[in-house]
C-alpha cells in the first residue's frame, strides 16, 4: 500500500473548500439578480410614455375617501381603513369590529349584497357564533372580499372588506 505523504492530502483537503465556498458564493450572486430582476420589473408602467403611480393613504377610525358605496353592518365601528391606487385602478381596505356574531354578519351581507345586485361568488352556509369566514362578490368592475373572524362569543367581530376596483 502507498502512503501519501501528509503534505499532499493537505494540500488535496484544502481545495475542496475553497471550492466549495466559490460555488456558494456563485450560486448566491446568480440568486440575488434573478430576484432583483423579477422585483424590478413588476412596478413599470405598461405604457413606458405614461409613468405608473403607486400611492397609499391610511386614515384612522374612518372610511377613506372615494371608497365606493357598500353596506357597513349597522352597529360596525371603523378602526381603520387605506386607498392604495396603482395606476389607473384602486384598492380599498377597511377594518371594522361589531358586537354582533359571525353568522349575523355573514347574514346581513347575503342580504345587502344581493340587494345591491351584487354577485356572490362565496358565502359561507353555516351561520356560526364564532369562526374565521369569507364572502366574496362581484359587481361591474369591482371585486370584493369580507373577512369575517371571531375567536371567542366574548370578542368582538373584525371585518375585513378588500375592494379591488379595475378601471374601465
Amino acid at each position: 500500500m502507498t502512503e501519501v505523504p501528509l503534505a499532499d492530502s493537505h494540500k488535496k483537503n484544502g481545495l475542496i473548500l475553497p471550492l466549495l465556498a466559490g460555488f456558494l458564493l456563485t450560486l448566491g450572486v446568480i440568486l440575488f439578480f434573478l430576484y432583483n430582476r423579477s422585483v424590478s420589473y413588476t412596478n413599470l408602467p405598461v405604457n413606458p410614455s405614461e409613468p405608473m403611480v403607486d400611492t397609499m393613504e391610511k386614515v384612522e377610525e374612518k372610511i377613506v375617501a372615494g371608497m365606493p358605496d357598500i353596506p357597513v353592518y349597522p352597529d360596525a365601528t371603523v378602526e381603520e381603513s387605506f386607498k392604495r391606487t396603482i395606476g389607473e385602478d384602486n384598492e380599498y381596505y377597511v377594518v371594522w369590529v361589531t358586537n354582533a356574531s359571525v353568522g349575523e354578519v355573514v347574514s346581513f351581507y347575503e342580504t345587502q349584497l344581493s340587494k345591491d345586485s351584487w354577485t356572490i361568488t362565496e358565502i359561507p352556509e353555516e351561520r356560526n357564533e364564532t369562526g374565521d369566514e369569507s364572502i366574496s362578490a362581484t359587481k361591474n368592475n369591482i371585486n370584493l372580499i369580507i373577512n369575517l373572524e371571531r375567536v371567542a362569543t366574548t370578542d368582538p367581530t373584525e371585518i375585513t372588506l378588500d375592494l379591488f376596483v379595475k378601471s374601465e
